[in-house]
């Protein structure tokens, strides 16, 4: 509170700083047992600003009791507190259209600070989203996006300079996997308001231990981490107003190449993946059906065979290295906490070998059946791994569907296989119907299969 009385006493003319500060009733859990405990909420405004409005920064200053809690998350509320700091002393920051709320509680004892701000504090009324910040290992340059909600709040993350967000994240901490809760839970969970959820979970070897200390704090980590904050809190109170921002639809966040990042409507995503899938496969389709009619019937059971394949193979390399993981967990469970690359080469390598072998059996199988699908001789190997492209990505995309349909963020990461394969496979086609022109099959085959099975791999992964 010292801090903030400073800012306040050094900030720019027409800012507001008002401090709440409330001794909470008294919890108990395993482990904690407090009589009561301290909530400190600040509030920014200016003249400009709508104050039935706010945005919630919120972090939390205790630790668990077996560690110091430096990075979890002393890094959080330095980092609320640095972006409190930068808008007061930015004289362009005093036309906030929203307020900008700060809540600093306890949250290792079931989430009470971020309870007690929307049970006791007259402010939380005008609470309109919420953006938290968490950390679960080592503070390291990037912290992840964990869980997203209301596409017209997570749209800023858009400008953000140091983006990051995996989708399979998201699912599992909504399908509670993580064995974690933060205190977005209550915010979103139980008050249904829209924000983000931010933590470091780099090297979870560290998180609640004696090890959480300031070593763990790399350079630059909370610049960054700050960065985005700002960027976001301009991007949602500096331009705009939360009064009339809408929690109507979800939103999906896919980190790219280069540190792009899209974000999606969730009904926009749908669309997207549904028409790009359907078009791909039904230019392929057409296209082969022109180009091979001679030979539908042996292709359409070569692409049986192939479909097969297809969802052994991806079976068993999901389930491998998984059934691996299960045992290595329970022999040691900080084996992937303290060496993320032990399960990335575990469920690669298996991905990899999984699908050799069923390609070796499905090659074999169909080497047996040749002379009588093809009896004038046409068929060579190529014609079989055409097949297989395309049922890999027909299966992968009857895979995203479901999975979407599951409410799994991750299966828009699938939507790469599902386009790619028949994409090429249709334009290859395509062109040999126009111009008659067979190109050398081995290089195309070969590119082919470095593409499409490298998102396999890496789905399956």
């Amino acid at each position: 509170m010292d801090e903030f009385q400073h800012m306040n006493d050094t900030k720019e003319p027409g800012f507001n700083v008002e401090i709440d500060y409330r001794l909470t009733e008294g919890t108990w859990s395993p482990g904690f047992v407090f009589q009561s405990y301290p909530v400190v909420a600040v509030r920014l405004s200016s003249a400009d600003t709508d104050l039935g409005s706010a945005l919630v920064i919120d972090s939390h200053f205790d630790s668990a009791p077996e560690g110091p809690g430096i990075v979890d998350d002393i890094s959080g509320v330095v980092t609320a507190m640095e972006v409190a700091r930068a808008v007061l002393h930015q004289h362009e920051r005093r036309a906030l259209r929203s307020a900008l709320i700060f809540v600093f509680g306890i949250e290792e004892s079931g989430l009470n600070g971020a309870r007690s701000f929307m049970a006791d504090f007259p402010w939380h009324n005008t609470t309109k989203a919420v953006i938290n910040l968490e950390a679960a290992g080592k503070a390291v340059q990037g912290s992840v996006m964990l869980q997203q909600s209301g596409f017209e709040v997570v749209k800023s993350y858009r400008e953000v300079p140091n983006p990051l967000a995996v989708p399979l994240v998201h699912d599992l901490f909504r399908l509670q996997l993580f064995g974690a809760r933060t205190d977005f839970t209550i915010y979103n969970g139980d008050y249904h308001l829209p924000g983000m959820d931010f933590a470091f979970l780099t090297h979870a070897e560290t998180y609640h231990t004696m090890q959480d200390t300031m070593s763990q704090v790399a350079q630059g980590a909370l610049q960054h981490l700050g960065d985005n904050v700002l960027t976001m809190v301009d991007e949602l109170i500096l331009q705009h107003s939360l009064t009339d921002v809408k929690h109507d639809d979800d939103a999906v966040v896919l980190s790219g190449f280069a540190g792009m990042v899209s974000v999606l409507p969730l009904g926009g995503a749908w669309a997207l993946v549904i028409v790009l899938g359907l078009a791909a496969h039904l230019m392929c389709s057409a296209a082969t059906a022109v180009c091979c009619r001679r030979h539908l019937r042996p292709l359409l059971l070569l692409f049986c065979v192939a479909l097969l394949h297809a969802a052994i193979s991806f079976a068993v390399g999901v389930i491998t290295p998984a059934a691996f993981g299960v045992l290595l967990a329970w022999v040691n469970p900080m084996t992937f906490a303290a060496n993320n690359a032990v399960l990335i080469a575990m469920s690669v390598t298996c991905s990899l070998l999984t699908m050799v072998l069923c390609h070796m059996a499905a090659f074999i199988v169909v080497a047996g059946f040749q002379s009588k699908l093809f009896p004038d001789g046409t068929y060579d190997h190529h014609t079989f791994q055409w097949a297989l492209l395309l049922a890999i990505s027909l299966f992968y995309f009857v895979l995203c569907i479901a999975f979407m349909a599951m409410g799994l963020r991750f299966a828009f990461v699938l939507v790469y296989p599902c386009v790619l394969g028949p994409t090429l496979l249709g334009l290859h086609y395509a062109v040999t119907a126009v111009t008659g022109f067979i190109p050398d099959p081995s290089a195309k085959v070969s590119l082919c299969f470095i593409v499409v099975y490298t998102f396999k791999v890496a789905a399956e992964t």
